[in-house]
């Protein structure tokens, strides 16, 4: 099964990133407007895990074939990225707020080791800021290609206790990187594995429940709660969406949009390169002496993003990837 729902939603969770980012901008600039879209984030969490535990692909693969595969998926771009941020940092450090030319945190980020990074208020932040996520991404691979070394009826009581094991470490061993996996997101991932062996063993919703569950799921990504509940509201609603869509298509309800498809397959270009233009585009009104316009300015940001996202998919993504698988 393809799963094409997902590719629509992999592709909807980059755009709400991409407008989390825009809005957080314009309210470090001043202006009166609210941070929504940081929920895409957890959408990529929970689709990776499902993703990975679904696929029969993965049932009978090599630990380390499955891990060089993902590496050669995640890490080219973004190295190409962050190498173009650190060059950024050296030659214009005026240009970056949160980014400093440090040689070491270069290497920290490059092999997507947690670091508290100064010039981003010691936020765990690499280089690239959107890399944060890959960080959380990278153990779960490592931690997901150790289930793979036994049957696929073990692999979800494994992955269950490798990620608590995870997550209580840093009270054990109190080191910086295990500080930051100290993080609800780890358990997203689980709640991916959920979906995906709920669906391998064909434990479906009913057609009314999947289309209810959609429904509600939607409304709660835009109903505002308090900061101690958000987190499990989002959670719950990332994994009923997933849930619900996966269900619906089961059921054969799936509407074809190439559009969206698109987008999906670009989502990865789109949510490493859409922080350069963010941060272009305010500079480029801050050098012209033109008042930023809000409303422009989000256009503007929306545009250029998703047209450097495709050029950059076609031309450095998949020729990339392309060739790497070939090679290996």
């Amino acid at each position: 099964m393809r799963f094409e729902s997902l590719q629509y939603v992999r592709g909807l969770a980059a755009i709400a990133v991409v407008i989390f980012h825009i809005l957080t901008q314009l309210i470090s600039l001043g202006f009166d407007t609210f941070a929504w879209g940081s929920e895409g984030v957890d959408l990529f969490f929970v689709l990776s895990g499902f993703l990975m535990m679904v696929l029969p692909s993965h049932d009978h693969i090599r630990p380390i074939e499955f891990f060089k595969r993902r590496l050669i998926r995640v890490v080219p771009l973004y190295w190409i990225l962050t190498l173009v941020i650190f060059g950024i940092s050296l030659i214009v450090p005026s240009l970056l707020n949160s980014t400093s030319p440090d040689f070491i945190n270069l290497v920290k980020s490059l092999l997507f080791i947690p670091f508290k990074n100064q010039a981003s208020n010691d936020f765990f932040y690499p280089m690239l800021i959107p890399g944060w996520t890959l960080n959380f991404e990278m153990m779960f691979y490592l931690l997901f290609s150790i289930t793979l070394l036994f049957k696929y009826k073990f692999r979800l009581v494994l992955i269950t206790l490798l990620i608590i094991l995870l997550f209580y470490t840093h009270s054990i061993i109190t080191y910086q990187v295990f500080e930051f996996y100290q993080n609800y997101h780890i358990f997203e991932f689980l709640l991916g594995v959920l979906i995906a062996s709920l669906y391998r063993k064909q434990i479906i919703l009913n057609l009314f429940s999947a289309k209810a569950l959609m429904i509600l799921t939607i409304i709660l990504f835009f109903f505002p709660t308090s900061d101690s509940l958000s987190k499990y509201f989002i959670m719950f609603s990332s994994f009923g969406l997933i849930y619900s869509l996966i269900s619906l298509e089961h059921h054969g309800v799936l509407f074809s949009n190439k559009v969206l498809l698109n987008l999906g397959n670009y989502s990865y270009s789109l949510y490493l390169t859409h922080v350069f233009v963010v941060a272009g585009v305010r500079i480029i009104f801050e050098l012209s002496g033109f008042q930023l316009n809000p409303y422009l300015y989000f256009l503007i940001v929306i545009i250029l993003s998703l047209v450097v996202s495709r050029v950059v998919y076609k031309l450095i993504e998949v020729p990339i990837t392309r060739f790497l698988l070939k090679s290996k």
